[in-house]
C-alpha cells in the first residue's frame, strides 16, 4: 500500500468518526432542549394554577355573599397585577372576547379588544389563547412578545387557563 492510500484511509476514518461525534453531540442537544421545554411547560402551569387560585378564591367570597362580584374581579386583578416571579415576570387577564382584562407591565392595553392584533410573524395571539381555552380549557400558545422594559419582540412561550364564571383567561409566559 502506498502512503497516499494510507493518508486517504485515515483521513476517511477521521472524518467518520468526527461526523459521529457531531451527529450525537446534536442529538444530545435536541434530547437536552425538549427536556428544557417540558421543565418550563411545567413550571408555567404550575404558576397559573397558583395564580388561578387567587381568582377562585375572589369568586367563593362573592359567591358567599361576602363581596360583590364587581368587588371579587377587581380585588382578583389587582392582587394579581402586584404578583411577580422571576424577578420581573408577571401574569396577565384577558376574556374569552379578546379583551385585556389587566396587564401589569402595559396597562395601556386594558380594555382594548386585541382580535386582531399580531405578533411580527402574523400571530393572532389573543385568537389563539381563546381557540387554546375554548378547545381544552387550557393549553401552551407560543409566540413573539417583547419582553417587559423591551420593544424587541423575542420568543415567549405562555400557559393560558379559562376561569369560566367570568370568561377570563389567565396566563403567563417565558
Amino acid at each position: 500500500l502506498g502512503a497516499g492510500s494510507i493518508r486517504t484511509r485515515l483521513l476517511a476514518i477521521t472524518a467518520v468518526v468526527a461526523f459521529g461525534i457531531a451527529g450525537l453531540m446534536g442529538w444530545q442537544l435536541m434530547r437536552e432542549r425538549g427536556a428544557m421545554l417540558l421543565q418550563r411547560q411545567a413550571e408555567l402551569q404550575s404558576l397559573v394554577d397558583s395564580f388561578y387560585t387567587v381568582v377562585e378564591t375572589a369568586h367563593a367570597r362573592a359567591a358567599a355573599g361576602e363581596i360583590t362580584q364587581n368587588e371579587a374581579r377587581q380585588m382578583a386583578a389587582d392582587v394579581l397585577r402586584g404578583m411577580r416571579y422571576r424577578g420581573n415576570e408577571y401574569i396577565f387577564i384577558s376574556d374569552m372576547d379578546h379583551k385585556m382584562v389587566m396587564h401589569p407591565i402595559k396597562p395601556d392595553l386594558e380594555g382594548k379588544n386585541l382580535f386582531d392584533l399580531q405578533d411580527p410573524n402574523g400571530k393572532h395571539l389573543f385568537r389563539a389563547f381563546v381557540q387554546a381555552v375554548e378547545a381544552n380549557g387550557q393549553g401552551f400558545v407560543g409566540y413573539l412578545w417583547p419582553k417587559a422594559g423591551s420593544d424587541v419582540p423575542v420568543e415567549k412561550l405562555s400557559f393560558v387557563k379559562g376561569f369560566a364564571p367570568w370568561g377570563w383567561i389567565i396566563g403567563t409566559g417565558l
